[in-house]
């Protein structure tokens, strides 16, 4: 019986090997929960109240602790993702800033002496700044891998293409040359 309106009483997991396969593939966390619902045999929806359910979340939760503790024991330094979500940001946010600051670099150069005056001639060239366009893009790429926005792309190439080669004459019209016949 629901001891508040709308709210189940959730029973305790049994902690079958299914359920154990799931948790490890979250854990992991490289799979959406459609793909850990398809890897783990299961439907969707079973997936997703399983994941919602408490003991599970404690269990991952408990699982994730064991990892930044040890990591610690080694003196490995781990950083939580919300850790290198702020850095990522502050880094994005200083690349923005020095970009806004100049974006077009300016150079003068002498490129030669008036010959009435003698006084030096100079041409003032300005380029795009690449280098602080290039660290927004890249600061900001680097978050959306982290979120898990970066969706991967697929490259179809053709390894041989095959062409066609034609020969001209001046009375005969264009015709194609297969390449077997022409060795």
């Amino acid at each position: 019986m629901p001891s508040k309106k709308g709210e189940r009483q959730r029973r305790p997991l049994a902690w079958n090997e299914t359920q154990l396969n799931v948790l490890a593939m979250v854990f992991k966390g490289r799979h959406s929960q459609a793909k850990v619902a398809e890897f783990g045999g299961i439907p969707l929806r079973t997936c997703e109240r399983l994941i919602a359910h408490p003991e599970f979340q404690a269990r991952l939760k408990a699982m994730r602790e064991d990892v930044i503790t040890s990591c610690e024991k080694l003196g490995y330094a781990y950083m939580r993702k919300e850790q290198r979500m702020i850095g990522l940001s502050e880094l994005a946010e200083s690349a923005r800033t020095q970009y806004e600051e100049r974006p077009l670099l300016q150079e003068r150069r002498q490129i030669g002496y008036d010959k009435e005056e003698g006084a030096p001639i100079l041409i003032l060239k300005e380029s795009f700044n690449r280098e602080a366009f290039d660290a927004v893009r890249g600061a900001l790429d680097d978050i959306a891998k982290e979120l898990g926005h970066r969706k991967q792309v697929v490259e179809n190439t053709i390894k041989t293409m095959p062409y066609i080669v034609y020969t001209t004459t001046e009375t005969a019209p264009l015709e194609p040359i297969d390449d077997d016949e022409s060795d």
